[in-house]
């Protein structure tokens, strides 16, 4: 009977000063209890912030060649793709990373979190998922942890009976958007088909000049993604590379790149189609990796005193 009266004493406290219309917004705001706004706070997910989490954990990943080929593996530091999955359950969402050696990508990668346990949203796990499209083997370390070994790349790009590519570097983008229009595919989730939807623009292209690179015989490239949500689950790597047809002679060439635990079909226009089977672990070209942190959701300290520096 006091906690009513203390409301009502609020609600006619607020009449006098603010007037009627604020009756109920006052009452609802003096009425809500102290830990339901601490709750609240602890669940809420800062993006921003946590993207923060995401560039500082990519940036303390150590890929190292193993092989003739030792230029290093450097990352790009900056996030080519924000993304969220609203299929999967606990918030999940990351940012997606490529690694360069020389001109040409290397490794892709993500790094992501979820709320864990995910009925309770304060705390969440921090993640990370690589598909390697590099000819020779690396190791993969973080804060000087292998965790990784990874094999050179399984298959060989795909050849595509396709016009050349252009003479300029903006009509072979046109060329590459429209081979990667002609893929589609579809993973595999709880026995429930879901097909994915191409992202028409490119989530990484190729930094070269605009007759290619020498040191690294590509022309040209670009990484799409098809997606759920915004989450990519396969990536399509385009690239302009040199045929033994001729010299300076260059043909378009597709590979395709999990980057999800789940099966998937792919059906490439002119190919076929490919079934790509649920798989992951240390002996895949696809890895991922999910003890990296477990960090409170409502992330208060620098990202340096969270991550332990």
């Amino acid at each position: 009977m006091l906690k009513n009266n203390s409301h009502a004493f609020c609600c006619r406290l607020t009449i006098q000063i603010i007037g009627s219309g604020l009756i109920t917004v006052a009452a609802v705001y003096l009425t809500q209890p102290p830990a339901a706004v601490a709750q609240d706070d602890a669940r809420a997910l800062d993006t921003k912030a946590w993207g923060e989490v995401y560039a500082s954990v990519a940036s303390r990943i150590d890929i190292k060649p193993i092989g003739s080929d030792q230029r290093a593996i450097e990352l790009q530091p900056r996030a080519m793709l924000s993304w969220d999955n609203p299929v999967r359950i606990g918030r999940t969402e990351g940012d997606f990373f490529v690694w360069l050696q020389g001109n040409r990508p290397a490794f892709v990668g993500t790094i992501f979190s979820y709320d864990y346990p995910a009925s309770l949203q304060v705390t969440r796990r921090v993640a990370m998922g690589f598909h390697t499209v590099n000819r020779q083997p690396a190791t993969l370390h973080y804060q000087d942890r292998l965790l990784w070994n990874a094999p050179a790349i399984e298959n060989e790009p795909i050849r595509l009976d396709l016009a050349a590519p252009r003479a300029r570097r903006v009509h072979r983008l046109i060329q590459m958007r429209q081979i990667a229009a002609g893929v589609k595919a579809s993973t595999l989730l709880d026995e429930n088909p879901q097909d994915l939807r191409l992202l028409s623009k490119p989530v990484y292209r190729f930094e070269l000049p605009e007759s290619g690179a020498a040191e690294s015989d590509v022309l040209d490239g670009a990484i799409f993604a098809l997606v759920t949500g915004t989450d990519p689950e396969l990536l399509l790597i385009v690239e302009a590379l040199p045929t033994s047809e001729g010299e300076e002679q260059f043909a378009w060439f597709v590979t395709p790149a999990r980057f999800t635990d789940l099966p998937l079909q792919v059906a490439i226009e002119g190919v076929g189609n490919i079934e790509v089977p649920k798989t992951s672990g240390t002996k895949s070209v696809y890895f991922n990796y999910h003890g990296v942190h477990q960090l409170p959701t409502a992330l208060g300290d620098s990202v340096a005193e969270i991550l332990g520096d």
